[in-house]
């Protein structure tokens, strides 16, 4: 199946999945092909639901955490998230990021990024502790492009294809540092304090 094929070379070699993906998005069905403002609707109507029932899950989850919390279930998974952001660990989620990767609304590649961190280190550093101190994160991150990937039958129908978010590449690397700590070992507390709640 093309969409098996796609998921396994997207991690084992992303070149040869570039390649199919444009194989595919060339593939035209003869007649029309699907219009802009069809997938327009189609992606803003995909993951709408009742706001109230949203709401409810929401309130549950928290109450789930919080009651795990009370019993100490994840105190594992407790570091400080607030420590500044040195180096090393930019570094090491830079050195992670794969090449031959498409890129987000900012223009900024993995590969941009692999070349200028030794020398822009200091400047990846000011801006990811920026994102911790003031506990917002560039409003550009949380847009994207849309691909729709198409899995069989007819190529008409907008259910036929999977929708693919390509996001910023730089938030890639906020986001591996996070998950860096949030599973580091327990009682981890490399870096220095931004600030302390009590």
């Amino acid at each position: 199946m093309i969409m098996n094929k796609l998921e396994e070379l997207e991690s084992q070699d992303p070149g040869e999945f570039w390649k199919m993906f444009k194989k595919i998005k060339g593939h035209k069905a003869s007649g029309n092909p699907i219009d802009p403002n069809v997938w327009l609707d189609y992606f803003n109507n995909l993951f709408k639901c009742n706001r109230s029932d949203t709401n409810s899950f929401i309130e549950q989850k928290i109450d789930s955490f919080m009651s795990a919390l009370r019993d100490g279930k994840h105190n594992k998974h407790q570091p400080d998230l607030d420590r500044i952001i040195d180096v090393d660990e930019i570094k090491k989620a830079v050195k992670a990021l794969k090449y031959n990767k498409a890129i987000g609304l900012d223009e900024v590649s993995n590969e941009m990024i692999k070349c200028t961190i030794d020398v822009y280190s200091n400047l990846f550093t000011q801006f990811f502790n920026s994102i911790l101190l003031m506990e917002a994160v560039p409003e550009s991150w949380g847009h994207g492009y849309i691909v729709p990937l198409f899995k069989s039958g007819s190529v008409l129908e907008p259910n036929n294809y999977r929708g693919i978010t390509i996001s910023s590449c730089l938030s890639k690397v906020f986001i591996s540092i996070m998950h860096e700590r949030l599973y580091s070992p327990p009682g981890y507390m490399g870096g220095v304090m931004l600030r302390q709640d009590t």
